[in-house]
């Protein structure tokens, strides 16, 4: 989730978040989609049919916050 002042802005972020990861990470699928509302809503929302929810941030050790499946 990155929050965007606007579903328009949210695409020129994605994209770029999303080569980044295609270029580190080729072989993982990436999607992307913007979303109304705060963040959890979002995320519990866009999760719901997911195998595998992973958030995280970047921190000094660049490991995830938390991770999920179910």
């Amino acid at each position: 989730m990155h929050p965007a002042p606007g579903r328009d802005e949210a695409g020129p972020v994605f994209a770029f978040a999303a080569s980044r990861v295609r270029e580190r990470h080729p072989v993982v699928p990436v999607e992307t989609r913007a979303a109304e509302g705060g963040a959890i809503g979002a995320l519990v929302r866009e999760s719901e049919d997911a195998v595998l929810t992973v958030v995280g941030t970047r921190s000094s050790t660049d490991w995830p916050v938390s991770c999920g499946a179910r």
